[in-house]
């Protein structure tokens, strides 16, 4: 049995990967804030395996006794291999530095950076001296790679996210199945988060109107896009542990 757990599965680019996965027959597992009935009508189509969990990642306790359940429950059922893909994340607080708040700044960490830790230790824990294949997709994002104004928690959780990943998978070099890590940045979409950016004012983020014109000129991309290539990296057999793999190189 093929597994597929994503973050963040009820909306934008987790929903569609979540429809992607049907095809290629796996179980799929969404854990995130809220359900998506259309995804289970879709699963039935297609004759899938498909769970849904409502899970707040910026609870640690919530997250840990969640997917310490859900790694139980996939080592009594011998997965062969198990996708987790890291996909929730916040953008904000869109804010200057010196008006975040403690609790905004908790939350963002918790669920940007805190959580994928969580998931990526424990499974690597329950699964490292099995014969199960763990393959780790952290989602990054370009602005993990310069600064950009009003984003001093998003852009800054995702660098961290990027060189976790580059640790992750220079550690795990022994057992029977070494666990594959990578990152994947999958562009500016046009998704709930591109709308949250665009409602910010121009003095708490500088380039909101770039953004508004990505949305006017459809330079954004569609998440079933986003969703097919993603689907595809990570189902194939070529995959770098280590990597940050962009969108652009797989069009």
């Amino acid at each position: 049995m093929k597994v597929a757990i994503i973050t963040g599965g009820s909306k934008g680019l987790g929903a569609a990967l979540a429809t992607e996965m049907f095809q290629y027959g796996m179980k799929v597992i969404s854990v995130a804030r809220t359900r998506n009935e259309k995804l289970e009508q879709i699963a039935k189509e297609n004759q899938a395996v498909f769970e849904q969990y409502q899970c707040d990642l910026s609870n640690r306790k919530e997250t840990e006794e969640l997917f310490s359940s859900i790694s139980k429950e996939l080592l009594q059922q011998n997965a062969s291999t198990i996708h987790i893909v890291n996909n929730a994340a916040v953008v904000g607080p869109i804010e200057k530095i010196g008006r975040i708040s403690s609790e905004e700044l908790e939350k963002s960490l918790h669920i940007n950076i805190l959580a994928p830790m969580l998931i990526n230790n424990m499974f690597t824990a329950v699964f490292q001296n099995t014969s199960t294949q763990l393959i780790v997709v952290n989602i990054t994002s370009g602005a993990a790679n310069h600064p950009v104004h009003g984003w001093s928690v998003y852009g800054p959780t995702k660098a961290a996210l990027d060189l976790y990943t580059e640790t992750a998978a220079l550690e795990q070099t022994e057992g029977e199945q070494k666990p594959v890590f990578i990152s994947f940045n999958p562009g500016v979409m046009d998704t709930e988060m591109q709308t949250e950016i665009r409602s910010a004012t121009k003095d708490n983020f500088k380039d909101v109107e770039k953004f508004k014109e990505y949305k006017e000129k459809s330079i954004l991309r569609t998440p079933n896009l986003v969703a097919e290539k993603l689907a595809k990296l990570m189902t194939g057999e070529s995959l770098e542990t280590g990597k940050v793999y962009k969108i652009n190189d797989l069009l």
